[in-house]
């Protein structure tokens, strides 16, 4: 959501309240134009006997009820839709977040396959231990893959020239590790 729930929920609020507060201003309105015109009837000499009540005076009713109760279930709902919009901004954004996220680690895993899948058996052997187990010594690497020495300080030279891993002297032997994130 390019402009957020919480803008559009108080977008949704504020119309809500323009409206109720137009209504309100409008009943006023006509509040007062039915005063003059009751006003200007008793002033009149065939009403001057108006007790201004239903009997003699018709206009004495209340017709005009604005924001009567439909309005107000209106102006309620689009308060509560408002809020709702409102409060569902974060609900979403970590939605979108944790989607975010599963892309990503999506995007790992399928990097990874794609790297493994152009090494030898014996390359991608050697890759896995060292993803299982970043900083591996080349001593337990051995032992892990079931390589002889040779044939794996050859592959981890390749490895390391194609920029897959790198090695760094540890004392007698050498620690492996990936040279970035798979």
């Amino acid at each position: 959501m390019a402009s957020g729930g919480r803008v559009i929920g108080l977008m949704v609020i504020l119309v809500t309240l323009i409206i109720v507060a137009g209504s309100f201003l409008y009943e006023q309105h006509l509040e007062r134009q039915r005063t003059q015109a009751i006003a200007q009837l008793v002033s009149m000499p065939q009403y001057e006997n108006c007790r201004y009540d239903e009997t003699t005076c018709p206009q004495s009713q209340d017709t005009a009820v604005l924001p009567d109760a439909g309005g107000m279930l209106l102006a309620i709902f689009g308060v509560l839709i408002g809020a709702y919009l409102f409060r569902s901004d974060a609900t979403q954004r970590a939605i979108l977040q944790e989607l975010g996220e599963k892309r990503q680690q999506l995007s790992k895993d399928e990097r990874r396959d794609i790297i493994l899948s152009v090494l030898t058996p014996d390359e991608g052997k050697i890759v896995k231990a060292v993803i299982e187990q970043p900083g591996i010594s080349q001593a337990t690497l051995r032992l892990r893959t079931d390589m002889s020495k040779a044939k794996l300080s050859v592959l981890l030279k390749e490895l390391e020239r194609r920029g897959i891993i790198t090695k760094t002297e540890d004392g007698k032997t050498n620690t492996v590790q990936l040279k970035r994130e798979l």
